[in-house]
C-alpha cells in the first residue's frame, strides 16, 4: 500500500464463493478498494488484505478506511451489517469496532 492506511471501522468479512454468486477469484495480498452496501447506501473504502489475500468463503477481520469518511463515519454503527459490491454482491461483512477520530 503506498499510502498508510488511517482505519475508520474494523470489521469481519466474509467472500461468497463463486457458486453463491461470488467472485471468480480470491482477492490478493495489497491494497484492495471497493464498496460498501449497507441499508440502501453506499460507500468507498480500502483495505489492506493480508499476504494470503482473502480467499472466496473464507471469513477474516480487516481494518477499513473510508475514502469519504465525513459521509460514512456517522452511518457505521457497531455491529452493522453490511455487503460488498463489485457490480453485485460479492462478500458481507459486520462491523466489530468503530475506531475513534
Amino acid at each position: 500500500m503506498n499510502n498508510p492506511l488511517f482505519p475508520h471501522i474494523a470489521a469481519k468479512v466474509k467472500l461468497l464463493t463463486t457458486d453463491r454468486g461470488g467472485r471468480a477469484d480470491p482477492i490478493p495480498e495489497g491494497e484492495y478498494q471497493g464498496i460498501i452496501s449497507a441499508r440502501g447506501q453506499h460507500f468507498s473504502f480500502r483495505c489492506e488484505m493480508p499476504a494470503a489475500g482473502l480467499e472466496l468463503g473464507r471469513t477474516i477481520n480487516l481494518d477499513i478506511e473510508f475514502l469519504f469518511p465525513h459521509l460514512a463515519v456517522p452511518f457505521f454503527k457497531d455491529r452493522l451489517e453490511f455487503n460488498i459490491w463489485e457490480g453485485g454482491t460479492v462478500g458481507y461483512g459486520r462491523v466489530v469496532k468503530i475506531y475513534s477520530a
